[in-house]
């Protein structure tokens, strides 16, 4: 029974209707607690973040040089170019050395302390949420207490117990709390004596890595003198979109020039059998709907006894006309005509999405958007 009303109780203080004893001596070391805690935190991960700033600058410097160094490598120019980047690449490679080691020293010499040290703000805030279980076993058995005095003496039933669960909670709770409140001003007190070396050897191996990177800095200049361009040319050097053969007329007018006994009639037809293969190579050609009509009753009857389809219309034409195969392409219907990539047919009507040919003794419809006129 005792285990309910414990477990009710909790439920009640989930909710905040439960009376608690007020105790403004653990809420001021909490307070105190957490806050000193999250700036130790926030200059931990400050710390942590800086050395990675500072080999940030040179590594990236240093991936500019490579890069425009491959650049001029593979320009197959003269070798000045490349040995002038060369020269300058070596010092960032010192600086970037230099930075390393900073980094390296910052995470030994003050990083690892610094966290190893912040742990007992973790230690502390953890033994806090063990005194508040421990508070909350207080008010219940201060409650329970309360509840069992307000009765008359003759139906005080349970006392004694009801006496001796109060004193263990509260000397569970009051024995904690007092260790906090005494650890806790031990540690705060404590910062005072850490942060001074902490900022003692960060600045001593900053200013160290500073004294050595103005050491490799300075021959920088004098490497930068023998360089003769200063200003970023910004000129083009590839031919302009007017000139260039990107344009269909600069294309016929180079056609025209070397082949002048050509019709640009003839020469038109040809740069637009170019461009309608370009189009259909690069997207998705799907064959063109074909609308079938629903046949009457008597037409059904009609072909379920003659079991033949209906001839289909040749257009006959003086010039033969063939087209070339660029998809395949499988019948879906008895009418049609099956083709392969690169087959050769014999066009015998082309009017229309679906056209009308002859392959291999075959005559039958084909999508017109897989093939292309010969």
């Amino acid at each position: 029974m005792q285990g309910f009303g414990r477990s009710f109780f909790a439920l009640k203080n989930v909710l905040g209707v439960n009376k608690k004893i007020a105790d403004p001596e653990y809420d001021m070391m909490k307070k105190r607690l957490l806050d000193m805690s999250a700036e130790f935190k926030k200059a931990i991960v400050t710390i942590e973040s800086l050395p990675k700033t500072v080999v940030l600058v040179s590594t990236q410097h240093l991936t500019i040089l490579n890069s425009l160094h491959l650049c001029v490598q593979m320009s197959n120019n003269t070798p000045d170019t490349l040995n002038q980047i060369t020269t300058l690449i070596d010092p960032f490679n010192k600086m970037q050395a230099e930075a390393t080691k900073y980094m390296n020293d910052v995470h030994n010499l003050v990083l690892t302390p610094l966290k190893t040290y912040g742990e007992q703000f973790n230690q502390l805030v953890k033994r806090c949420q063990v005194a508040e279980k421990r508070k909350e076993d207080f008010d219940y058995a201060n409650e329970k207490l309360m509840d069992i005095t307000k009765r008359p003496i003759n139906k005080q039933k349970g006392l004694a117990d009801a006496q001796t669960l109060y004193t263990t909670a509260k000397e569970n709770y009051d024995w904690l709390k007092l260790e906090l409140i005494e650890d806790t001003d031990k540690l705060c007190k404590n910062c005072e004596v850490v942060a001074l070396p902490v900022v003692k050897q960060l600045l001593d191996h900053y200013s160290q890595y500073l004294s050595e990177l103005n050491t490799t800095w300075n021959a920088i200049p004098e490497l930068t003198k023998k360089i003769e361009h200063s200003d970023i040319s910004v000129e083009y050097v590839i031919k302009a979109f007017a000139d260039s053969m990107e344009k269909d007329t600069n294309v016929l007018n180079k056609r025209n020039s070397l082949y002048p006994h050509i019709e640009p009639s003839q020469q038109t037809q040809q740069v637009e059998g170019i461009q309608y293969t370009q189009k259909i190579e690069n997207e998705q050609v799907v064959p063109p709907q074909q609308i079938y009509q629903i046949p009457t009753q008597s037409e059904t009857t009609t072909q379920q006894q003659t079991h033949a389809l209906p001839p289909l219309p040749v257009q006959k034409k003086e010039n033969e006309k063939f087209c070339k195969v660029n998809y395949d392409y499988e019948a879906q219907e008895a009418n049609e005509l099956s083709i392969k990539t690169d087959d050769t047919v014999k066009v015998l009507s082309s009017s229309g999405d679906w056209w009308v040919g002859e392959l291999n003794g075959k005559t039958g419809q084909f999508p017109s958007n897989y093939v292309t006129l010969l």
